[in-house]
């Protein structure tokens, strides 16, 4: 399995930093050193030499490839590390040797949000367990005066 990258698209560079022509035709641990034995590299082997797709998911993978966002449009401004799912598939065409198509996704709003979910779900949580102590600490003290009302009442009710 050759692992030379073939196609390196607009967006690749921009979040790599590495342009087309120093990406196209190199290997792509070569190209981007940090994947070099990682899940993402293994997922391409098993793709180029036994056919088999995989999913890398930015939640069991994180940060397999080192791309990054800069928070202005025009360059400037904070880097952020771009979360990323990997959907790896095999290409084969009759009488050519097997390619991978590496198909990645920035999740990094979808990461944000369910962070952002979980931050409510516990406030919630916690919110929920605040009135459930209120409630019984009123269920309580109701009780308390109901009992205290029926010894009153069956007090004046003896003669």
């Amino acid at each position: 399995a050759a692992e030379q990258i073939e196609v390196w698209n607009y967006w690749m560079s921009k979040v790599s930093g590495i342009s087309a022509e120093k990406a196209v035709g190199k290997k792509l641990k070569e190209v981007v050193p940090e994947l070099a034995e990682g899940a993402a590299h293994r997922a391409v082997r098993r793709a180029l030499e036994r056919g088999n797709s995989s999913f890398l998911s930015s939640a069991l993978h994180p940060g397999q490839l080192p791309f990054y966002q800069f928070t202005a449009p025009d360059g400037s401004g904070s880097i952020k590390t771009i979360q990323q799912s990997i959907q790896v598939r095999p290409v084969s065409s009759p009488g050519a040797e097997r390619r991978c198509l590496l198909q990645i996704r920035d999740v990094s709003r979808v990461v944000q949000m369910e962070d952002h979910l979980r931050q409510m779900s516990r406030l919630v949580d916690d919110q929920r367990i605040e009135l459930e102590a209120q409630q019984a600490e009123v269920d309580g003290s109701s009780k308390l005066g109901i009992d205290e009302f029926l010894q009153v009442l069956s007090h004046l009710s003896r003669p």
